[in-house]
């Protein structure tokens, strides 16, 4: 397909072109038009959409299944953390759900990640709502907006994982007076060793979620078992360490079978 699009001679084939076209669509209403009408322009602007596919490393079904998989879980997300629209004249911006008491003390990356997934939401919103109007299009048609929705859905989750589970040191003195005399704290040492066990549990929950989703498609129900064990135990910890969940990615690990319950 690449070869023959690259091919811009004037001993080109068409019928080769459209057969290859063919091979793809099935379409063969298509295939007899292009050929009746010489049209090069169409069979070019056809195959360089299934071209795009291919070089991006996917199948029509692939991109059939991340439509069925995608979509949803687009839905969820913008169900879930739609914004309030302010009646403060001073600060009329769009206010979502969700922030933090201490906002105002975290460090100023860990802020940002509320304001930018503002702007990710409404992206999102767009690219869904637009991808819904073309529910008669071919996959290849939807695909670049589907593969848009796809990362704006998993950088918009990834950053409220990362805003809900930042952990601020404690501020505490290096030492206190007792009437035994001057002892050495430890409160800091713990905590930095907490909040490295709470980032490494919701790495591993974000690293193996898809692994374990392959696993269920693939019906692999031991290792599917083996994931989910896994997981549960970083659930566990991090509900122990009295963590919250975003309400969309604590409903995915839900329908994979895992338990919120203390």
């Amino acid at each position: 397909m690449q070869a023959w699009l690259n091919d811009t001679g004037e001993n080109r084939s068409l019928a080769e072109g459209a057969e290859l076209l063919l091979r793809l669509n099935r379409n063969k209403w298509m295939y007899q038009q292009i050929l009746r009408t010489r049209n090069f322009s169409k069979l070019e602007y056809e195959l360089k959409k299934y071209l795009k596919i291919r070089l991006a490393g996917y199948t029509l079904q692939e991109v059939a299944a991340m439509e069925r998989r995608v979509m949803p879980q687009a839905k969820e997300t913008l169900g879930a953390n739609a914004p309030t629209i302010s009646t403060d004249a001073e600060n009329p911006a769009p206010q979502f759900a969700g922030k933090r008491a201490d906002h105002d003390t975290l460090p100023e990356d860990i802020r940002s990640l509320y304001d930018k997934n503002g702007d990710i939401y409404f992206k999102l919103k767009q690219t869904f709502e637009t991808l819904k109007q073309m529910e008669s299009a071919q996959p290849c048609d939807r695909f670049e907006l589907l593969k848009v929705l796809s990362d704006l859905d998993k950088e918009y989750r990834e950053n409220w994982q990362r805003y809900d589970g930042f952990i601020l040191p404690e501020a505490t003195p290096e030492s206190e007076e007792t009437a035994q005399g001057t002892v050495e704290k430890t409160t800091v040492e713990t905590t930095t060793v907490d909040a490295k066990k709470i980032q490494a549990a919701r790495k591993y929950l974000s690293d193996n979620r898809p692994k374990l989703e392959a696993a269920l498609d693939e019906e692999n129900e031991d290792r599917a078992n083996t994931l989910r064990s896994k997981m549960q135990e970083r659930i566990n910890l991090l509900l122990a360490a009295g963590q919250t969940f975003d309400e969309v990615y604590r409903f995915q690990l839900e329908s994979l079978g895992l338990n919120f319950s203390k």
